[in-house]
């Protein structure tokens, strides 16, 4: 998928996505209009939104906050953010940084990337776009 098509994609569910579910369907045929293939796109990333749920509502968000928050200015290798252990920082960029983590209680086995924010970067629009990301790369493996 080309770069643009998947900025089209984007454009419309995030449009569509603050939408009352009811008023959803209306939208998708203007927005889409005889492109099939793009409306099914957007539907599966609004289906994907809808079964996450909100099981990343915890206090990990708001631990993973206050570590970049300026006043924490360490390396986080070896830290803890809820049942996670940060491993290693895997990218950053304007927003914040991405890190390596890995299930620390021994429950099970399990290495996931943890998204951290910038404080300065969170107003309500970037925040609404980090929670959209947030829910649809929730259902990823």
């Amino acid at each position: 998928m080309d770069d643009s098509r998947w900025q089209r994609i984007e454009e419309i569910f995030h449009q569509v996505s603050r939408l009352p579910k009811e008023e959803r369907p209306a939208c998708l045929d203007r927005m889409c209009d005889a492109d099939a293939d793009l409306r099914k796109e957007v539907v599966s990333l609004l289906e994907s939104m809808e079964t996450a749920g909100s099981f990343m509502d915890t206090p990990i968000v708001s631990e993973g906050l206050a570590l970049l928050d300026g006043r924490c200015q360490e390396r986080f290798a070896g830290r803890t953010i809820g049942s996670y252990r940060i491993v290693r920082q895997i990218g950053r960029g304007g927003m914040g940084a991405v890190y390596l983590a890995e299930r620390a209680d021994d429950q099970y086995r399990k290495r996931v990337a943890i998204k951290l924010m910038r404080l300065e970067a969170a107003d309500p629009f970037l925040l609404s776009r980090f929670h959209t990301e947030r829910q649809i790369l929730a259902n990823l493996e």
